[in-house]
């Protein structure tokens, strides 16, 4: 089938030009100016901006805190969200628990996600202890089209993999030529600094950022460069969130270390006083929300090409599973939702406050990413060839966040009554007309999974 998109300002490969857009089965066949032909499905552009889909990738969906806990947003609920928010692929975690071989967590991954989700996806896949079995489970990983990794410095006890076997699992990965990203907390401090606070008295939600403080990053970060240096090997930041961490990104590069820097919208509006309201609890994750000082950095880490990638780290949890810990901050599920308020609130509060531009907007949410985890130039461009995933922003309709509007199953939005200075008008996966302003057309799950290069 032939859809046609005529008339709406594209931005990709940046820059900006008026042009029709032509897909055909699936993929984008023409740009240009294009006559409607018989039997086409038209779709007028007109005021409309054209970016290729959004891509996240850091979401957590259906992910398992315990056996009687896990994130509210499934793969259904969670890539609902995504889409409607015009994120048309989602890059997922998958993970195991400690003694099961890692090709198990992509087994369970795929009994949550086929059929039931809305965009495309593939996953990371988390590695939390190594065994002498290790390199073999990550090239059976490998040959599932999954080509990145993660490994956490913090959740000391539980997921936290120490230095020795990070360089294990680091030199693997350069022989394999795959990326590892890093959850970047300095996991035996957090635990000494948390348990010195509980045995005081601090047990309220207000102490959860008092016990990760930014130093607990900075040095994480440091470290993992550090190695990576040693190494001759590159690494993956996720969700940076201190002025330190940046500082010390910046320098290692300077030094020749290969180093790519994610953070999450988050960090770029939310900051540590929400953890003094009565809904603090709601606002625990981990890196913990910080101090307007810190956001500025990001921004200006983002204008200064020092960040590349824009995500979520969606971690949904109802507000009943946060209350968990009302009197002790370290029982609190870590986590926040996102996913679908990542695209309004980048252009509202970078674009329309010009604090980037909107190529750059797209580079952070689209183009980067796809490029970072082997899916450029399928996915993250609007270009000749590529997937038909495109979506179209009316830049002149305001709006309110609420609880109530969002696809999420999450019973409360960090961002509640956060004005917003656009509409995802309409959705295009692989040239399929999927959303409609914030809604669903139908009920059909036809996301595909992608095999990464």
């Amino acid at each position: 089938m032939n859809v046609l998109i005529q008339g709406a300002e594209i931005i990709s490969k940046g820059k900006r030009e008026i042009k029709d857009i032509l897909i055909s089965n699936g993929k984008i066949s023409e740009i240009g100016n294009i006559s409607p032909g018989d039997g086409w499905e038209v779709h007028d552009g007109n005021g409309l901006l054209a970016i290729p889909g959004g891509i996240d990738v850091h979401t957590h969906f259906q992910m398992d805190v315990s056996d009687s806990l896990s994130t509210v947003d499934d793969f259904l609920s969670g890539t609902r969200a995504a889409i409607c928010g015009g994120t048309t692929t989602i890059i997922d975690f998958a993970e195991v628990s400690k003694g099961e071989p890692l090709i198990k967590g992509i087994h369970d991954w795929d009994k949550k996600s086929s059929n039931r989700s809305y965009c495309d996806y593939s996953y990371h896949m988390t590695i939390i202890e190594f065994t002498e079995n290790t390199e073999e489970q990550i090239v059976e990983v490998i040959e599932r089209g999954i080509k990145s990794f993660k490994i956490y410095m913090a959740y000391k006890d539980i997921l936290q993999l120490e230095d020795e076997n990070i360089y294990r699992v680091l030199n693997i990965a350069k022989k394999l030529n795959v990326r590892v990203s890093f959850h970047c907390e300095n996991g035996d401090l957090v635990k000494g600094i948390t348990e010195n606070l509980l045995a005081n008295g601090k047990n309220k939600p207000k102490y959860h950022g008092i016990s990760r403080p930014n130093l607990v990053e900075k040095e994480a970060i440091s470290r993992i460069l550090d190695i990576a240096k040693i190494m001759d090997v590159s690494v993956y930041i996720v969700h940076l969130s201190t002025k330190e961490g940046l500082e010390v990104i910046k320098n290692a590069r300077l030094n020749g270390v290969d180093v790519v820097a994610e953070t999450c919208i988050q960090y770029l509006l939310l900051d540590e006083s929400y953890y003094e309201k009565d809904n603090g609890i709601n606002y625990i994750l981990s890196p913990p929300l910080r101090s307007r000082e810190d956001i500025d950095a990001m921004w200006e880490g983002i204008k200064n090409n020092d960040i590349e990638v824009m995500a979520t780290d969606h971690c949904s949890f109802k507000l009943e599973d946060k209350k968990i810990g009302m009197n002790n901050f370290s029982k609190v599920p870590n986590g926040l939702p996102g996913v679908e308020e990542r695209i309004k609130l980048l252009y509202t509060y970078g674009v329309y406050e010009e604090k980037i531009s909107l190529e750059k907007m797209v580079e952070l949410i689209s183009t980067n990413p796809a490029k970072i985890f082997g899916l450029y130039p399928k996915k993250g461009t609007i270009s000749i060839g590529s997937d038909g995933d495109i979506v179209l922003i009316n830049p002149n309709i305001t709006s309110k966040i609420t609880k109530e509007s969002h696809n999420s199953l999450c019973d409360y939005n960090p961002y509640e009554n956060y004005e917003v200075k656009c509409e995802i008008t309409k959705v295009f996966l692989r040239g399929e007309l999927v959303v409609e302003k914030n809604y669903l057309t139908n009920n059909t799950c036809t996301g595909k999974f992608l095999s990464r290069n």
